[in-house]
């Protein structure tokens, strides 16, 4: 009954690590994607700060945009680590 037990424990343990290794996954993906996307926006704010005359509201948009854009990737890679300490800790590797 204990090895039962146990064993039972043993596979809800592996789905949750499963689990967890897939989310690891998705979320290094969706870094992977906004950090492709904050590339690009520097890439459009260099573009229009460097035209003659300048939109300022334009520039002052996307400024907020990629301000917000780096808060999300910062708590996105912060929740990346936590859940990877999470996950070595109680799955190993």
């Amino acid at each position: 009954m204990a090895k039962a037990i146990r064993t039972e424990a043993e596979m809800k343990l592996r789905g949750a690590c499963s689990g967890m290794k897939a989310m690891i996954k998705r979320i290094e993906n969706s870094i992977k994607i906004q950090k492709r996307i904050l590339d690009q926006q520097r890439a459009t704010l260099k573009k229009l700060e460097s035209k003659p005359e300048p939109d300022t509201a334009q520039i002052n948009a996307l400024k907020r945009t990629i301000s917000q854009l780096e808060d999300q990737l910062r708590k996105d890679e912060e929740g990346l680590s936590q859940l990877k300490d999470v996950f070595s800790e109680n799955c190993g590797a």
